[in-house]
């Protein structure tokens, strides 16, 4: 899997762009990846992002693991607005 398509789900993750994850994912992105700064996962970006359509995408369909944690030991759920 490349990295470029992994960066793809954190950017769509980030910008709103239901789309263009589901895309990401079809081509075979793991939804769980974590970028090497902070081991955020898309969930992380959309979460901190407020987009509510990916989050709920990326927990049902995408079967994201809520309970990872980032480089601060921080899951999905803290930092929610």
């Amino acid at each position: 899997m490349s990295t470029e398509l992994q960066e793809r789900t954190a950017k769509c993750a980030n910008d709103g762009d239901l789309e263009g994850m589901k895309a990401a994912l079809a081509e075979g992105a793991w939804v769980d990846h974590q970028d090497a700064e902070w081991l955020w996962s898309p969930l992380f970006w959309a979460i901190y992002a407020s987009h509510q359509r990916i989050v709920e995408y990326l927990c049902t369909m995408g079967r994201a693991d809520t309970n990872l944690m980032d480089k601060a030991g921080k899951m999905p759920l803290h930092v929610a607005w």
